[in-house]
């Protein structure tokens, strides 16, 4: 099994480098190469110093060609390393892909692997660019296989993968044969089974399709061969028929000739005249009557000529309808098989994907659980535990009961967050939006965080307009506010400050959340909404979250139709900016009732 992912390997390279460098094969096509290195480096030079650097290029790439050849491998990476150089000079992207991926191949000849991928990865970049289809599944599946000298498994997998979804994209038997094939044997290394019967079950399906298709055509060709043989073999017979007839005729005609010669030479008297005459008139009669008969054969002959080729018109139109009807068959049925393995394709891959997003979401919250939830919770262990020896006077008691409320609360709101985020992953964020008036519910919240605000002596100020009122699910921006009211409160240091304020802008409303509190890092502000990549940070009274705050809350108006942005400077603020539709529809009737009051 192994060995013919190297032979389809080997014949991969080739074609790789045979279409590495498409305007160096032009070239060398057009025009007669020099045959030595030292006479193409000297035409090279010659056209660099008249600053035709395309040209100087090409026979720089000549002379690495032959050195390559010559297997003098340090030789040919300096040629191509100052072609490269030359097509930098006039943007020739095309040009320094194809070098690039020569000297890829070359350092992995060389056994230096890690030149190789760097190469190779620039390749793919000018491919992807340029959206060529078949140079980016070539740059791919050398990346792969580099990655497996390195044995980067792993990524050589995932390169794998995403060559193997180019090939299927414009179905490239050949290619996702070699995809499917690859991959078996990476996972065989890897000692995954499962993983290696799947692959090597479709690599072994389209390996017979391959050779199924492949031998039908060189049936086809022999066929079609064999009858080319037969019908010149036939024309041959009958041009030899033809001629002898022709010639048969031709002999008759000469005896005829000869005949009546010798008799018109023998027929010398009036008798003999007479008789001759006698016998040329019967002859004419003998001849009008078998004309007449030979017309009225004739008129036959083509009354069955026509009859024939009528028979054979009706049975050429039989037979070809029902080959037309059988070539029809055989084309739906073509057409429903290969539309139910794309849609079996489509569907394995939205499971694939559903799975990845269920083993993201089940690790994010095992992550969360076990680093940002035990922690308060030994915590809030550790302050019971003096609240239950009974050592403290009374001022210091209810200075821990504080302290345990506010852990609680902090600790309740990252599970809440965990929760709502881990349950909009899974089952999905279905909104209802209703008209909804900013000034109350935002004041609700502030309510709610006003004792979080007020052991940190910070100002909350509610500046939302009594007219403004959005199209939003209650619950949803319940959330959005709660949330960043709560992070605006939790990076803010006491005697600071927090507000929240809005303008109607066109269709829409615009929320402001200010603070005065330390600001955002700018290299941090691009992972605030990432999942993936986002960070917890604690607050000015070390106060910890998850992180998942702000993921869920642009989550949660990407679903009502809204969006957020940010801007921060360390140590001046940060301002949160929120759009969401106005309602459209209350307007419209304050507006009619104001018009029936006029």
């Amino acid at each position: 099994m192994q060995s013919f992912v190297y032979k389809y390997l080997i014949a991969f390279w080739v074609i790789s480098y045979s279409l590495a460098l498409p305007t160096i094969a032009q070239t060398i096509l057009k025009t007669p190469a020099p045959n030595t290195v030292e006479e193409n480096l000297r035409i090279s030079a010659e056209k660099e110093a008249e600053g035709d650097f395309r040209t100087a290029s090409d026979f720089l790439n000549k002379a690495a060609m032959i050195e390559s050849e010559k297997k003098n491998y340090l030789k040919a990476v300096e040629y191509y390393e100052k072609s490269a150089s030359l097509n930098e000079k006039i943007d020739n992207q095309q040009g320094i892909a194809g070098i690039n991926s020569n000297l890829a191949m070359l350092y992995n000849d060389l056994g230096q692997y890690d030149k190789a991928l760097f190469y190779f990865e620039k390749t793919l970049k000018v491919r992807k660019d340029r959206k060529e289809r078949e140079g980016t599944f070539d740059a791919m599946f050398n990346i792969a296989m580099v990655l497996r000298n390195l044995n980067r498994d792993e990524e050589a997998i995932k390169m794998l993968e995403n060559a193997l979804n180019y090939s299927q994209e414009s179905y490239d038997l050949i290619k996702m044969r070699l995809c499917y094939g690859t991959l078996y044997e990476l996972y065989q290394k890897k000692g995954n089974t499962e993983k290696m019967a799947y692959y090597y079950s479709f690599y072994n399906y389209f390996n017979e399709r391959i050779y199924s298709g492949e031998k039908k055509k060189l049936k086809t060709q022999v066929a079609q061969a064999e009858n080319r043989t037969r019908e010149v073999e036939l024309e041959k017979k009958i041009a030899i028929l033809e001629k002898e007839k022709e010639l048969k005729a031709k002999d008759l005609e000469l005896d005829r000739a000869t005949n009546d010669k010798k008799f018109l030479f023998s027929q010398l008297t009036e008798d003999q005249k007479f008789i001759q005459h006698l016998e040329q008139e019967k002859k004419i009669l003998a001849q009008d009557k078998e004309l007449k008969e030979s017309e009225a054969y004739k008129q036959k002959a083509e009354k069955e000529l026509i009859m024939r080729e009528s028979n054979h018109k009706s049975n050429l139109l039989f037979f070809s309808g029902v080959a037309g009807a059988i070539l029809a068959g055989l084309l739906l049925f073509v057409f429903i098989v290969n539309a139910a393995r794309k849609r079996a394709n489509r569907l394995l891959q939205e499971k694939q994907i559903d799975l990845t997003q269920a083993n993201r979401v089940k690790d994010k919250m095992f992550s969360i659980i076990a680093h940002d939830l035990r922690t308060p919770f030994n915590g809030i262990k550790g302050l019971l535990m003096l609240l239950d020896q009974d050592l403290l006077d009374e001022q210091e008691r209810q200075d821990l009961i504080r302290q345990l409320r506010g852990v609680t609360d902090a600790t309740l709101e990252t599970l809440e967050n965990l929760l709502r985020w881990a349950k909009g992953q899974i089952q999905g964020i279905k909104p209802n939006p209703i008209g909804i008036e900013l000034n109350a519910l935002a004041e609700n919240s502030i309510q709610l965080l006003n004792e979080s605000a007020r052991q940190k002596n910070i100002i909350l100020s509610n500046l939302l307009p009594l007219q403004a009122r959005v199209m939003c699910d209650a619950d949803h921006l319940d959330i959005i506010i709660r949330n960043l009211l709560s992070n605006a409160i939790k990076f803010t240091p006491p005697e600071g400050w927090v507000s929240i304020s809005a303008k109607q802008e066109g269709e829409s409303w615009r929320m402001e959340i200010r603070d005065s509190g330390l600001g955002i890092p700018a290299d941090k502000i691009g992972y605030l909404f990432d999942s993936e990549k986002n960070f917890s940070t604690r607050g000015t009274n070390n106060e910890k979250g998850t992180g998942l705050g702000l993921v869920l809350v642009k989550e949660l108006l990407q679903k009502n139709n809204g969006t957020i942005t940010v801007q921060s400077k360390v140590n001046a603020g940060t301002t949160f900016f929120i759009t969401l539709p106005a309602e459209a529809k209350r307007e419209e009737k304050s507006t009619e009732k104001l018009q029936m009051a006029v």
